[in-house]
């Protein structure tokens, strides 16, 4: 797997694509042959899917959800090195410790917020020596504006454990890790979320404004936090 596969799979993503390709590669970092990957709330399996196009990589996939096991069974399962879970991410006691190389998770941690402390208990337990506990697309909390948004939406469509982050929860997961970094994004690119998403439009206007982004991360480390957005490695 390579950069151009990564910005292939990501193409969907349209405006928040540059989260999906700092993320994806990311994961893809010091190879994956050879390795075993858990992945937590695997939804209908398209990260894990993805992943087990690589006969060389082992991938287990846990969700809480029976319904998108399915779907992602009916998709993926021809696969043979890809198994699909039905589980609790803060509970991996079916799984011996230090038997996965990375945990990955996809816009799931924030959906864990209220048991961060056992799911990095966890997390660093199954993982080897060296691994790396990765979370994409997570939401956060310290901007008001995004959090209004986010907080009106959230109350619409009724989701029970959606949940906004903050830095301080980051460094608190950390706590079983040697170190963690976090990479920020969607400042003034945030407002694209309203433009249609696979118009071309979007996509230059947000690669612009995420381009302007980064550099006033860079210049002002302190606005960093405001992003709406950010991933999130751990490594043991």
């Amino acid at each position: 797997m390579t950069i151009a596969d990564v910005q292939s799979v990501c193409g969907h993503y349209s405006g928040t694509d540059a989260v999906f390709v700092q993320g994806y590669s990311a994961l893809l970092e010091g190879g994956l042959e050879g390795k075993r990957v858990l992945e937590v709330c695997c939804g209908e399996g398209q990260l894990a899917g993805w992943l087990a196009q690589n006969p060389a990589v082992e991938v287990v996939a846990i969700d809480s959800s029976a319904e998108r096991l399915e779907a992602a069974t009916r998709q993926f399962g021809s696969l043979s090195n890809v198994n699909f879970i039905c589980g609790d991410a803060a509970n991996l006691s079916r799984f011996p410790a230090e038997s996965f190389d990375v945990v990955v998770g996809q816009a799931s941690m924030h959906h864990l917020a209220n048991n961060l402390s056992q799911v990095s208990k966890e997390f660093s337990r199954v993982l080897r020596a060296g691994g790396k506990a990765l979370f994409i697309y997570e939401p956060l909390g310290h901007n008001p504006v995004v959090a209004a948004i986010r907080g009106i939406r959230g109350a619409r469509a009724q989701w029970l454990d959606e949940s906004n982050l903050f830095e301080w929860a980051l460094r608190d997961f950390s706590e079983c890790f040697t170190r963690y970094e976090v990479f920020y994004f969607s400042l003034l690119a945030y407002p694209c979320k309203a433009l249609p998403p696979q118009s071309r439009l979007t996509k230059g206007l947000y690669q612009h404004l995420n381009a302007l982004d980064q550099r006033v991360f860079e210049r002002w480390p302190r606005s960093r936090k405001y992003a709406a957005n950010c991933n999130v490695c751990y490594w043991k």
